[in-house]
């Protein structure tokens, strides 16, 4: 039965549409006293005043007379601009100035001689109301007071200051622009000056200047410059030849050279040819000469020194020739290196010289081209600088006609005699009282809703346990039958909405008892007094129409009240004299005949040690038994978070319906209370918001209807006393009102002379009209706090007593026998047996001799049920229900079958209603 499908909320929100609805009622009826109330207030301060007005125009954008610029229209910003001017025409300065302008016999009426000029203009200003139409180019300028003494010559006098200061203010943003133009135009022409002399300066260098060549001239040294580096580079790159071709020349070898060097010598020649011929004539010489012959080897070692000596000559000359073919070859070398270097330092040279020579040209170019490039610049600045000045004038111009031009305001209409109109302020002031009071009655409920922490309604059930609540069960002391208590709602009254809300819970539980053999509800509430064992008396009786076996178990030993809602004489035994073994469980049983239904109650009140002392287990025990032998058991226990016990019976029950009392549980109990059910993991919980259990007021409410009871007394006495009056005073409410006002005019007739010679007669008129609206006004209190008084609930719901001139207008129906005089003067707690109920007047002497009755605590009445009159006969009156309950058991059975308590408040009720009807 209860869905986490929203977000549950430990704090109670605060909801302004439900704070209207719930409110309406007190906003409308509070809100409509209040300002009734404060209605005379408005007749106090109301005065008539007369009404002047002139009318100005304010353009969007003012005509010009060279062309439309941007510059004069405000149309990009036009309501902030009127709602500038607007402030400007009430200012202080303007209003001053406005007076000062006045003739001296109206300034009179608005500067008196012993009043300073401000404060004059902030009395001014308080009557001044200036304000745009809407939809509108215009400004109304409307004033308003008591006296109409040179009111149009102040409207004007207004306006024409207004106006005045406007066009000087344009004019001097003119005239700060045509300065700052002219101080512009000087700088110009100083700065022009300047840059003329600086030209002129520039120009006579330029002449100066000595450059003796030409653009060609110039040409020619850059093209020797590249030549003579085209030469060098040359001679670079054939010194680095050279260079090389000597590094590869010396690692050739000469040795074939010097062969063919040395073969062509002379020297060598001769020296061979010499040789050959002495060889030649040594070998002749041997000719003949045997081996061993002495002569022989002489000849061939001649001829070995020869050789020798000719090789040796050789060998001589060709190292000559060698050392002096290399060194050759090394000196031509050198001397071909030597000379490319000599032709590459001239080259070095000649390229240096031009390029010193050509970069003086340039730099002397440059000199000429920065004086030249300085000139043109300042040419230029020049040129534009007298661009500006043209300008400048141009719109000094324009500024000297533009001034002449009309402006954005003018004057639209001049106030009048004509125009001239008067009134009152009745209906401002009646519109601001309206407003405070209904807004004061509004802002009091949402300040006591935003404090209030109690359960309102099923959206209040939702935010603090996260689901909606079972239907609704109103409250049935306004929408149930008169004398009917809340436990027999289904017995004596079915058809009513709270019979049918408790059927649809009893519908559920049935379902959860087929669907989920749900068989065990324990029914608790979040307070005390709530109305738990009434629901629950009902359900049952609801559950017997649709499971015969139905067992009602009384757990609340703290306060067990089931005894007195039930119809059973007979006294047994309960459950606490089961658990100490005093009787069986059989015994303790009762059955309700009316209701169908088996009861196990409480049994005696427990003392607070038995409490403790409490075997808990023998509880569980009695469930069980139970549980086998009944269709569905309800068990009525204490508030769960009070009592430990109750969540011991919680943990074994199918269902938790948790009674919740609108407008007294707690929504923070409320939230703890769903938090403990979803901790101790219950099959099911059924919400139930209760709308009509009994309401306990806080000390300051209780000490607010001791304040109010005595002036509600008087208030129902004397409605009675109109609804029930005299034979001579026909209606005295209405006499008692006209006497009072005749009261009143009299006093003021006596006094009036003397008053009128102090006071405008105006503000007496005024006031005589508020104390008379006043007057009315506590008379529709009055009748509307006795129809309040008479449906004030205060602890059960009924008023306590009637007063006594309802007592005098009534006489005695029966000598001896006690009426609803006799009734009414009863105390309002205490209970009373009803006998018997006819619908035909019943003869009470007869009836009290029939059944052996005491004609003193007889008593009967009329009532209406249904539309059609019934007449109640009660007996005794009793200062408990218990004690009312002994009494019935004591009745003859003649009696006692249709017997049974009623309380007196009840019957007080019923025939105060009756009355008010009939």
């Amino acid at each position: 039965m209860m869905q986490q499908d929203i977000t549950i909320k430990p704090k109670k929100p605060f909801d302004p549409v439900a704070t209207i609805m719930r409110h309406w009622l007190k906003i409308v009826v509070f809100g409509g006293s209040l300002f009734v109330l404060l209605s005379p207030i408005a007749f106090i301060f109301n005065h008539s005043f007369y009404q002047v007005s002139g009318k100005l125009v304010v353009l969007p954008e003012s005509e010009s007379v060279i062309s439309r610029t941007d510059e004069r229209s405000v149309a990009g910003y036009y309501n902030q601009f009127i709602n500038t001017q607007l402030d400007l025409i009430q200012s202080p300065k303007i209003l001053e100035k406005a007076i000062e302008k006045l003739s001296p016999d109206i300034k009179q009426h608005y500067l008196p001689d012993n009043m300073t000029l401000s404060f004059a203009a902030r009395l001014l200003g308080g009557g001044l109301k200036v304000e745009q139409p809407r939809g509108t180019h215009f400004i109304d300028v409307t004033l308003l007071r008591d006296n109409d003494k040179g009111m149009v010559e102040m409207v004007n006098a207004i306006m024409e200051v207004y106006i005045e200061e406007y066009q000087k203010d344009e004019e001097g943003k003119d005239y700060r622009r045509l300065s700052f133009l002219q101080t512009e135009k000087q700088n110009l022409n100083a700065e022009i000056g300047k840059k003329t002399i600086e030209l002129k300066k520039i120009s006579e260098q330029i002449a100066s200047s000595v450059f003796a060549g030409s653009n060609d001239d110039a040409s020619q040294f850059q093209m020797s410059y590249e030549k003579a580096y085209r030469d060098r580079v040359e001679k670079e790159k054939r010194l680095k030849a050279i260079t090389l071709e000597a590094e590869s020349l010396k690692s050739l070898s000469l040795d074939a050279h010097i062969e063919e060097v040395v073969v062509q010598n002379s020297v060598v020649s001769k020296l061979d040819i010499l040789a050959q011929e002495s060889l030649h004539k040594l070998r002749d010489s041997q000719v003949g000469l045997s081996d061993d012959n002495p002569g022989k080897h002489q000849v061939e070692a001649r001829i070995k020194e020869i050789k020798k000596y000719t090789e040796e000559q050789k060998d001589i000359i060709k190292e000559d020739t060698r050392k002096f073919l290399y060194d050759k070859r090394e000196t031509e070398l050198k001397e071909k290196i030597i000379h490319a270097e000599t032709e590459l330092n001239a080259a070095k040279m000649i390229e240096d010289e031009i390029l010193k020579e050509r970069d003086l040209l340039l730099k002397k170019r440059a000199e000429i081209t920065t004086k030249e490039l300085t000139r043109k610049q300042v040419e230029t600045s020049l040129e534009q600088m007298k661009i500006q000045l043209n300008r400048v004038d141009t719109r000094i111009y324009e500024l000297k006609l533009e001034s002449k031009a009309p402006g954005k305001i003018r004057l639209e209409r001049m106030a009048d005699i004509q125009g001239m109109d008067s009134g009152n302020n009745l209906k401002k002031l009646i519109i601001l009282i309206f407003m405070f009071s209904f807004g004061f009655i509004t802002a009091g409920c949402a300040l006591f809703d935003i404090l209030d922490d109690r359960i309102r309604n099923e959206k209040d059930i939702l935010n603090s346990l996260g689901t909606l609540p079972h239907r609704p069960i109103d409250d049935y002391l306004q929408v149930g039958m008169k004398g009917t208590p809340f436990s027999r709602v289904l017995m004596d009254d079915p058809t009513n909405k709270v019979a049918q809300s408790i059927h649809s819970l009893a519908i559920k539980f049935d379902k959860e008892r087929q669907n989920h053999g749900a068989k065990i509800a324990v029914f608790t509430g979040v307070d005390a007094q709530s109305g738990v064992t009434e629901i629950l008396l009902n359900t049952a009786y609801a559950m017997s129409k649709l499971c015969p076996k139905i067992l009602v178990i009384e757990t609340n030993f703290a306060n067990p009240s089931l005894k007195k809602l039930v119809n059973i004489k007979r006294e047994k035994k309960g459950l606490l004299d089961y658990i100490k073994g005093h009787t069986a469980l059989s015994d303790c049983i009762s059955h309700d005949k009316e209701r169908g239904i088996d009861l196990l109650m409480a049994g005696h009140l427990p003392s607070d040690d038995e409490l403790v002392n409490l075997d808990r287990s023998k509880i569980s025990k009695v469930i069980k038994q139970v549980k086998e032998k009944y269709d569905f058991i309800l068990i009525d226990t204490m508030p769960m978070l009070i009592s430990d016990l109750a969540e011991f019976l919680i943990v074994q029950a199918d269902i938790i319906p948790l009674i919740i009392q609108s407008d007294r549980s707690y929504y923070q109990y409320v939230y703890m209370a769903g938090q403990t059910l979803l901790k101790l993991e219950v099959p099911a919980i059924a919400a139930v918001l209760n709308l009509g259990a009994p309401r306990y007021n806080t000390k300051f409410q209780e000490t607010v209807v001791k304040l109010i009871q005595p002036f509600q007394e008087l208030v129902r006495n004397t409605f009675l006393k109109t609804m029930h009056p005299e034979q001579d005073e026909p209606y005295p409410l209405f006499r008692m009102s006209w006497q009072s006002v005749n009261t009143i005019g009299s006093s003021f007739k006596l006094s009036f002379k003397k008053i009128f010679k102090f006071v405008n007669p105006r503000i007496i008129i005024n006031a005589c009209k508020s104390i008379f609206v006043l007057f009315l006004f506590v008379q529709v209190t009055l009748l509307i706090s006795y129809v309040a008084s008479t449906a004030y609930v205060e602890k059960s719901g009924s008023i306590n007593t009637v007063s006594d001139e309802d007592q005098k207008s009534q006489k005695d129906d029966t000598p001896g026998i006690n009426n609803e005089r006799w009734i009414l003067k009863q105390d309002k707690s205490f209970y009373t047996i009803q006998l018997i109920v006819s619908p035909q007047k019943v003869d009470l002497p007869v009836f009290v001799h029939t059944h052996a009755l005491s004609e003193d605590e007889i008593a009967i009445y009329k009532n209406r049920y249904k539309g059609e009159e019934r007449y109640s006969v009660i007996y005794g009156t009793y200062p408990s229900y218990q004690s009312a309950n002994e009494a019935l058991t004591a009745l003859p059975e003649t009696v006692l079958k249709t017997s049974r308590v009623r309380s007196i408040r009840i019957i007080q009720q019923q025939i105060i209603n009756l009355r008010e009807k009939g």
